[in-house]
């Protein structure tokens, strides 16, 4: 096992490769662990690639289980984290997971792979699914078990900015010019040219959550209500803004 390789499931499959002494025995590991065929092992081991679908999100997890901190686990919601090691490990089917959730399977697999995020309520949902698993779980939780440790990094000092100091046409102005921008780059990486490997960089590179999160602030904005009760009453007369 590997305690220290941390990458992407390319970087992490290619380093776990380049471990192994018995190939034979790994290819039955791997091939009990994700129920791909034999020769279907042996040309990922081969050809050095890695699958797609069911198999990529059991792969991830074979990774994980041999040591590997996989990134593409790290930005993950610790209830899709546990529904996705639930399912690699064959205590949940995929399709009644994705009956269960009221999700297509292509959807349901965008977001246990990362691809894309899921709103509160089916993370409820789904955290009622693997509440009858606890017993199965990791005895550590998701996050102990992957998120980096961030003590030894230079913390952030927060920006103060009183509120009266905001010119908020010039916020607005200068957020629609950077949503505007983006559209077309995001509509770019969407597209086939790019690939799941692309896009768990750009989800690295964006702290793992950075696309969610802003996910869920466009999402707002779309909302009719502006505001929801934990905004009502007086707005603060300081905002207090970390150093991106």
């Amino acid at each position: 096992m590997n305690n220290n390789f941390s990458g992407n499931t390319k970087a992490c499959f290619l380093a776990y490769l380049e471990s192994l002494q018995n190939n034979s025995q790994a290819i039955i590991e791997l091939t009990d662990f994700t129920g791909i065929s034999k020769s279907g092992a042996s040309r990922w081991f081969k050809k050095k690639q890695i699958p797609r679908g069911e198999y990529l999100l059991k792969l991830r997890y074979f990774l994980e289980s041999k040591g590997y901190k996989v990134q593409e686990l790290t930005g993950l919601k610790k209830e899709v984290y546990q529904l996705g090691w639930l399912i690699s490990n064959n205590f949940i089917k995929i399709d009644k997971a994705y009956v269960n959730l009221d999700y297509s399977r292509d959807h349901l697999f965008d977001i246990l792979l990362g691809r894309s995020g899921t709103a509160k309520k089916r993370l409820n949902r789904i955290l009622k699914m693997t509440k009858n698993f606890e017993n199965k779980l990791p005895i550590q939780k998701e996050g102990e078990l992957k998120k980096p440790d961030l003590s030894k990094e230079k913390k952030k000092t927060p920006i103060i900015i009183k509120t009266e100091e905001i010119n908020k046409n010039i916020i607005i102005s200068l957020l629609a010019s950077q949503i505007m921008g983006i559209i077309p780059l995001a509509k770019m990486v969407d597209s086939d040219y790019f690939t799941s490997e692309d896009w768990s960089k750009l989800r690295a590179l964006t702290n793992g959550n950075g696309i969610f999160d802003l996910s869920n602030i466009l999402n707002s904005l779309c909302g009719e209500t502006i505001r929801d009760k934990k905004h009502q009453g007086n707005f603060n007369k300081e905002v207090n803004y970390e150093k991106c």
